[in-house]
């Protein structure tokens, strides 16, 4: 137990909520001080007497750069030393103080959960400092389940989603310990700074003149004082609200797309600050506000270029009897895209000229997307509505939807994606053709016009298999007049699957996070060859964000792995590591070219020890065996003779003019002749 702890009594040691209760009990003109000097002291406890502590920051805005300024003044005269993220693989120590932050939930929850194994591996104890958590995610849920650490939630409602899985803890995030006096000043005038991140939930548009602080401000002292100089605020920034109202400015707040706000506002500003919730109109999730993050949208134009197209291809098909029973069922599985899912309903309505039904299955979507969806389904009465409390992920999503499918056929749409007239046509036209082929695949095209994937053909090099998109890069219009053909597996956002061919070929759950399709093509052509179409006349528009990695930090590793992971279980029941993962992954190339070795190594223990193993290890280090290629061995040095004969032209005559020299081309001139003689032909 810290100094501290001792000298100032009525800290519960062991869970210090009871305390904080007490100290909002207090009069109201106390409340806030006793507030942040019981959660001072609950942290310094848990952190204890030690010589050797280390203080973690975490990344991201200037918001972040707020907790870590918090920290240090939490922790003057404790702290050891201090140390960024990228610096962890070579730390070693007693006690690691791990920064605060929201990354914890499911919009930026990729680093913190690989993270606090890695640092329980190097420090004898670690204390994660007062953060907001979404047990909900998995990767969160299952580095808590298995951590020793102390760990701070900011507000009650993380508090409950931990209480459960960890010695939780509840205190002030580290933000209210740094000493906003110096820039408490009178200000004028409204500053609107709404986020334009993921994290958004969007439910209210941009206003004119919105800043979006926390990612404009070049550093917290120009954010600080950003804020300082206006004298009203409306945000829905977690560190802007506390700021602004630790500065005694009017702050009105909304909601972001995690319970952070309410549940601080709440916990730790409500009734002793000028804060109030905003009333929001009733407006749906803009697209660029919405998570995850969306692409450029379609320019108009290609969509009238696709819709024209499809409209000239429908002059050979016959009107649909009236009053025939759907025979399609579009299945559309939703995970936090509302506009785009709203795009996809409207195009199956406006476009599919044969009746059909629609099953919408939700993969635990955001409160905003599920009323929306809610909407959508009590509007037309072809769409049923699954919503599920869990993200099964795309396989396992698409399963349960197939085991809810009654119809012949189901089109398994993406809820980024836009169909056109003449695209469901086309793909029953191309099943009914061909009793023997068991899917068949659209034209899928890219917001600049050209096609992302028309079916696929693989092809399998020294133990690497590698998918090719068919069509990949050309204008659409190219040949969206050719007539269906067999391709070797089927993928994209648009896909019409016979019902039969998904249940005698279920979906490997295993794939859940991506290439659940390249999987599925792939095995269903090495039990069925030639059983897979692809159909360019039928059109289906993608706005497609790439995936692509970007960099070696650890969030980017914490990408990598999210796409390695069902790389590495292809692999495991494959025995083929697939192309991508060089992509995702390119530690595996060395001077001599891709190390196939390793890859599979790579995949044996990813699909062994798991995503949050792996990047741990990644992380610190553990994994540089696999990414430790030696150069190719320098070449044989040339014979001395080539060094002889490259001295000089008088050299090279002497020994042309030599008795050896002589007697040699004799003897090759006299071996040709006899082998003309026999029949053998001239010498090789």
């Amino acid at each position: 137990m810290s100094t501290l702890s001792r000298d100032l009594p009525g800290v519960a040691a062991v869970f210090p909520s009871d305390a904080i209760e007490r100290a909002e009990r207090s009069p109201s003109g106390a409340s806030h001080e006793r507030h942040v000097e019981t959660s001072r002291r609950a942290i310094l406890d848990a952190v204890g007497a030690s010589d050797d502590v280390t203080f973690v920051r975490g990344v991201g805005n200037v918001g972040d750069q707020l907790i870590a300024a918090g920290t240090r003044a939490l922790l003057a005269g404790v702290l050891t030393r201090e140390i960024g993220i990228a610096e962890v693989s070579r730390a070693r120590g007693d006690v690691a103080v791990l920064s605060g932050s929201g990354a914890w939930c499911v919009p930026y929850h990729e680093l913190m959960p690989a993270l606090l194994p890695v640092l329980e591996r190097r420090f004898r104890r670690v204390v994660v400092l007062p953060s907001s958590f979404d047990a909900s995610v998995p990767e969160v849920k299952s580095a808590l389940s298995a951590s020793r650490a102390t760990v701070f939630a900011r507000e009650r409602v993380s508090l409950e989603e931990i209480r459960g899985l960890c010695e939780a803890r509840l205190a002030h995030d580290a933000s209210f310990f740094f000493d906003f006096g110096p820039f408490r000043r009178t200000g004028r005038g409204t500053l609107e700074a709404f986020r334009t991140d993921r994290e958004a939930a969007g439910r209210i548009p941009l206003p004119p003149g919105n800043v979006d602080v926390s990612a404009a401000a070049s550093s917290l002292d120009e954010w600080l004082h950003t804020l300082a100089r206006h004298e009203r605020i409306r945000t829905d920034r977690a560190h802007v609200l506390i700021a602004g109202a630790l500065l005694g400015k009017e702050v009105e707040w909304a909601a972001s797309a995690t319970h952070k706000l309410p549940a601080i506002a709440a916990f730790a500003l409500e009734g002793r600050f000028d804060v109030r919730r905003l009333d929001l109109p009733d407006t749906p999730p803009r697209a660029d506000r919405a998570r995850p993050a969306a692409p450029r949208p379609a320019p108009p134009d290609l969509r009238s270029r696709l819709a024209a197209a499809g409209r000239a291809s429908l002059a050979s098909f016959a009107p649909p009897a009236a009053g025939a029973a759907p025979r399609v069922t579009a299945v559309l599985l939703s995970w936090n895209r509302p506009d785009g899912i709203r795009r996809a309903l409207a195009s199956l309505r406006t476009a599919a000229s044969l009746p059909y039904r629609v099953l919408v299955v939700d993969n635990g979507s955001d409160a905003a997307t599920r009323r929306i969806l809610e909407e959508e389904a009590a509007a037309d009465p072809a769409v049923t509505l699954e919503l599920l409390d869990r993200n099964l992920g795309a396989a396992g999503g698409r399963n349960l939807a197939a085991s809810r499918v009654a119809t012949e056929y189901a089109l398994f749409l993406d809820d980024d994606a836009e169909v056109f007239p003449g695209t469901l046509e086309h793909l029953v036209d191309a099943l009914d053709r061909d009793p023997g082929a068991v899917a068949a695949a659209a034209d899928v095209v890219l917001p600049d016009g050209t096609v992302q994937i028309c079916g696929g053909d693989f092809a399998i090099t020294d133990g690497v298999v590698r998918f090719t998109p068919l069509g990949s890069g050309e204008p659409f219009d190219a040949h969206a007049s050719a007539p269906a053909a067999p391709c070797r597996w089927v993928g994209g956002a648009g896909v019409l699957y016979r019902r039969s061919a998904l249940e005698a070929f279920p979906l490997d759950t295993g794939m859940a996070a991506y290439y659940e399709d390249n999987e599925w093509g792939f095995r269903v052509e090495r039990e069925a060859p030639g059983s897979q179409r692809r159909v360019p006349r039928a059109l289906v528009l993608h706005d497609h964000a790439p995936k692509d990695r970007r960099g070696s930090t650890a969030a980017d590793v914490a990408h990598a792995i999210r796409f390695a992971e069902p790389i590495a279980h292809f692999y495991r029941r494959h025995g083929l590591v697939m192309d991508d993962l060089f992509g995702f992954v390119p530690e595996l190339t060395g001077p001599s070219g891709r190390d196939v070795a390793s890859a599979r190594l790579f995949c044996e223990l990813l699909a062994d020890r798991g995503a949050n193993w792996t990047v741990a290890e990644w992380l610190r280090g553990g994994l540089a065996p696999l990414f430790d290629h030696p150069a190719p061995p320098a070449p044989p040095p040339a014979e001395p003779v080539v060094c002889l004969l490259d001295d000089s032209k008088e050299d090279l005559e002497r020994v042309r003019r030599s008795r050896w020299w002589r007697l040699a081309t004799r003897y090759w001139i006299a071996r040709a002749a006899l082998r003309r003689a026999f029949g053998l032909g001239d010498a090789p």
